[in-house]
């Protein structure tokens, strides 16, 4: 009875490997190639099994153990994205498969037209992801004292604005016109002079 069952997992077994298929598949980069292949892969899934299929430095990869059936194909990358869509429906037949775009809340066709690519995709589909530089004037203006409360109420930061105006307006003057101090020294003099009362006549 031990070898009758024996023989039925090997049996079974060597079904699933007849009939499991092998498809390759690959991404044609803008660049040389991938700097880290680990950031980016290929999920294969439907209802009762997820696969990750990891791509190599010249953007190629391929699924192994796929049996007939349709399955969910979605690209996981940091460096780059297809122009189109990332997620896929990957239909395999016992002769070959078929490949259709899935795009997220666009409802698909009745009769859907698979690509004629399949799975491998051209430079031109491909869109290099590029960050942004770190805004370096944000660590700047958190040093500036009150930044928070100035930021949270900006007409507190007018006014205060303004009273700094005013308070280096005689520098900023006196730097622009050195004699205007004494002008306005030798004018509130004269003022002073005028408001001294007169001498009683005698």
């Amino acid at each position: 009875m031990t070898t009758l069952n024996i023989l039925i997992y090997a049996l079974c077994l060597f079904s699933a490997q007849i009939t499991a298929q092998r498809i390759i598949g690959k991404f044609e980069l803008p660049q040389a190639g991938l700097a880290d292949p680990a950031r980016a892969f290929v999920r294969v899934s439907n209802a009762t099994w997820t696969g990750h299929y990891h791509l190599n430095r010249h953007g190629e990869f391929s699924l192994t153990g796929l049996s007939v059936g349709e399955y969910d194909l979605a690209l996981n990358s940091l460096d780059f994205a297809l122009a189109s869509t990332n997620f896929y429906t990957l239909a395999v037949h016992d002769d070959g498969y078929d490949v259709y775009q899935n795009v997220p809340g666009i409802l698909a066709s009745n009769t859907p037209v698979p690509l004629a690519s399949k799975l491998n995709f051209s430079a031109e589909n491909v869109r290099v992801k590029r960050f942004a530089d770190p805004d370096q004037t944000s660590g700047i203006l958190e040093m500036i004292p009150f930044w928070g409360v100035l930021k949270q109420y900006p007409m507190l930061g007018v006014v205060m604005g303004v009273m700094v105006v005013i308070a280096l307006m005689p520098t900023i003057v006196g730097f622009i016109d050195p004699e205007f101090s004494e002008r306005v020294l030798q004018a509130q003099q004269q003022v002073a002079d005028n408001r001294k009362p007169a001498p009683p006549k005698q």
